[in-house]
């Protein structure tokens, strides 16, 4: 297959899951704490703040490098932020607006990602099927259907880590120094502009392992081209270097909150998270886990150079991470690419390891059966079990039994055509998983847990209160001092905190948030304010409160007459 061919069916399949997700990505409420953060700070920056060095709750948000918040930005138009004041059914379609414009870049990385790991197989297993089995997987794998519609800074990690991936194992595989150093270079700069140091433990790191494992493994060292390097570094740093110096310069501090986050590996008040938690590596890799659990034994068995570096891009930054205190599942994503590389070999080249046919066997029928679970499963039990907020079931169950029975024909055509599943496996597994994808987002969408628990204080202000009402939040030891992100968005305002209700403006309405933990009453500055919300939430409840009202005027005097 010629370059040309190949890059076109590997954009196909990108635009072909970019239709079937598209059109869900406005039925999510902003419910996600990763995704609220990027939209809070894109809506300050599009109500005048600054860009430069954007803001959450009016403060420098400087933990994370801007990109992510830069590009979503960018296409997010004034209009839609303007119509966001709007009240009545005018507010619910603003913010759906505001969820597509926030989330169909998101996708379109995401689709992006697909492209750059295909030819990352496709380099990897020197295979053109390999590439497209890559890119198949990626598409439909749980990991990348459940964070790929969001606009999270892993997102872009993950495209541009993939990226650089690709083109360093170009480098080191073909021999072509250069693109790599130039290409690469400058995908790496993004990532670390993405989301900071952790993008050197993706592309670095593993490409360091892999020298190690040559010099002292093989007993062969690779012969490294220095001067490719520098460049590729002097690139890197010359894309990801200028703005914290910017904002190193600006922010007192700076530096030293820097240090002390990479360092502790996230806030000091998180939690430490065990490093088994990212075993959930495997589960968010279905249908496809267990081809990959093949692939890793036949390229471990191997010991060729493509396998060494698939096992060193998937592994080694996941070792490396959990090194540190807070681990997520949606940190995994930049490892989905070199993740499906290896159960695209599981998948294609696990004929030369005739040895291994018999675990081929059971992971085959995991694979299928793990389908027709899917298949069944989720539209029974939306139409059994599943509750929307409403107290009703997803869907009716005859809906979701004709569902399974549509769902159920797919797989068991493919099953009829090839049993052995080496042509109709990945196109089955692909639409089933896009189309149960679907139907999970529109059910979850009306669930409780679906829901922005953050959006119906927010709508009860925006009710009871005039427009632009200032809200705060009040803080205190033992209590909250900001606000959630996500009712920060629903009230399209800044709520920074106070301490002394007496510095408040009184001659107009306001609003403050108090938050409250079991056994906690409100304080006693607002003891005579009037609640007109109350959101559960954080282990306890948020409260809103209003100023007492006003006493009533005296009546006029009444003539003696």
């Amino acid at each position: 297959m010629s370059n040309t061919r190949f890059a076109l069916v590997s954009v196909l399949i990108a635009a072909i899951c970019f239709a079937a997700v598209a059109p869900t990505l406005t039925w999510l409420e902003f419910s996600s704490g990763s995704e609220n953060l990027v939209t809070e700070a894109v809506l300050e920056m599009r109500r005048g703040g600054p860009w430069l060095i954007p803001t959450l709750a009016g403060a420098p948000r400087t933990s994370k490098p801007p990109l992510p918040a830069w590009i979503c930005a960018t296409f997010v138009r004034p209009q839609s932020v303007a119509a966001l004041a709007d009240r009545g059914a005018a507010r619910e379609a603003a913010y759906r607006r505001l969820a597509w414009e926030v989330r169909w870049p998101a996708l379109v990385f995401a689709c992006l990602t697909l492209i750059a790991g295909a030819w990352l197989g496709r380099a990897l297993l020197a295979d053109n099927a390999g590439g497209i089995a890559t890119a198949i997987m990626m598409a439909s794998s749980v990991i990348w259907l459940r964070f790929g519609r969001s606009m999270t800074t892993d997102v872009q990690l993950a495209l541009w880590v993939t990226i650089a991936n690709a083109f360093f194992v170009v480098g080191i595989l073909k021999k072509r120094p250069w693109l790599a150093a130039t290409c690469g270079g400058a995908a790496l700069g993004l990532a670390l502009m993405s989301k900071g140091p952790v993008a050197l433990a993706q592309t670095t790191l593993p490409l360091l392992a892999f020298v190690a494992w040559r010099r002292w493994g093989m007993k062969k060292p690779i012969a490294v081209h220095w001067p490719a390097v520098i460049v590729a570094a002097v690139v890197a740093l010359g894309i990801a270097l200028p703005w914290p110096i910017v904002a190193a310069t600006h922010l007192p501090g700076q530096a030293r909150m820097w240090f002390r986050e990479v360092a502790l590996g996230g806030a000091k008040n998180d939690a430490y998270d065990p490093p088994w938690m990212y075993l959930a590596f495997l589960p968010l890799l279905l249908p496809w886990a267990g081809l990959f659990v093949l692939g890793l034994v036949g390229l471990w068995r191997e010991k060729s150079d493509r396998a060494v570096l698939a096992i060193a891009l998937t592994l080694v930054p996941i070792v490396v991470m959990c090194c540190f205190t807070e681990k997520n599942d949606r940190y995994l994503l930049p490892m989905v690419a070199p993740g499906a590389v290896i159960a695209a070999a599981g998948f294609i080249t696990v004929g030369n390891h005739r040895e291994l046919n018999p675990l081929r066997g059971v992971v085959m029928v995991f694979t299928w059966g793990f389908l027709v679970i899917l298949a069944l499963g989720l539209p029974l039990a939306g139409g059994l079990f599943l509750r929307n907020t409403a107290g009703t079931t997803w869907w009716p169950i005859a809906h979701g039994a004709s569902a399974a029975a549509v769902l159920l024909a797919i797989v068991a055509i493919a099953w009829r055509l090839d049993s052995s599943g080496r042509r109709t496996l990945l196109p089955a597994g692909a639409i089933v998983m896009l189309l149960t994808n679907a139907m999970m987002i529109h059910g979850y969408a009306r669930s409780e847990r679906g829901r922005s628990d953050g959006k119906p204080i927010s709508d009860a202000i925006v009710a009871a209160m005039p427009a632009d009402t200032p809200v705060w939040i009040y803080a205190e030891p033992g209590r909250f001092s900001r606000s959630p992100v996500d009712t920060v968005i629903y009230l399209d305002r800044i709520v920074v905190p106070v301490t002394d209700l007496s510095t408040l403006a009184s001659d107009r309405p306001v609003a403050v948030m108090v938050h409250c933990r079991a056994g906690q009453t409100l304080p006693a500055a607002l003891t005579n304010w009037r609640v007109i919300g109350t959101m559960p939430k954080n282990q306890g409840l948020w409260h809103i409160c209003v100023p007492p009202a006003p006493p009533a005027p005296p009546a006029p005097p009444t003539s003696g007459l």
